[in-house]
């Protein structure tokens, strides 16, 4: 099966042929530690629930984009990737459909919040109060709670990125 012939137009009918076929390929290609380098549980997972998104339109940008990070792997090994590589071409893929799209479906990040937004704004408000009065974490607390709890759900569907 040729899938260079895959464009924006038959994306919706042909995308999770395809991209079984590309991890089927993955699977015969590479080693059980390599496929789990590139989060291959997870990404059967992700290809279901893109498939079954709706409104199919919205998507159709990020089926292709999830169908050239597989054929990457083709392309170029896996082993010639370090983890530094492997976390950017994820987050050019990956990472910005999960945070668009497919919340809703469960999917979630790894501590990602806790860095861009409730810490930093805990740390301000503990050099600002904190000097008068004792400070507890009245922001990061709950989110941190709520976040564990969302990652163990995610963790046991696969959809922890």
């Amino acid at each position: 099966m040729d899938l260079n012939f895959i464009n924006r137009n038959n994306v919706d009918e042909n995308f999770k042929h395809f991209s079984f076929s590309l991890i089927e390929k993955l699977e015969g290609t590479y080693s059980n530690s390599d496929l789990k380098k590139i989060k291959i549980e997870n990404l059967k997972q992700l290809i279901n629930d893109l498939e079954s998104y709706k409104p199919q339109s919205h998507i159709r940008d990020e089926k292709l984009n999830l169908i050239k990070y597989l054929k990457h792997f083709l392309d170029i090994p896996i082993s010639e990737h370090d983890e530094i590589e492997l976390t950017k071409l994820e987050s050019v893929y990956i990472l910005s459909m999960l945070n668009k799209y497919l919340k809703k479906h469960g999917h979630t990040l790894k501590w990602a919040w806790l860095l861009t937004i409730t810490l930093p704004l805990d740390i301000i408000l503990w050099f600002l109060i904190g000097e008068y009065y004792f400070y507890i974490p009245i922001i990061s607390i709950p989110y941190i709670v709520k976040q564990v709890r969302a990652e163990e759900v995610a963790k046991k569907n696969n959809r922890l990125w």
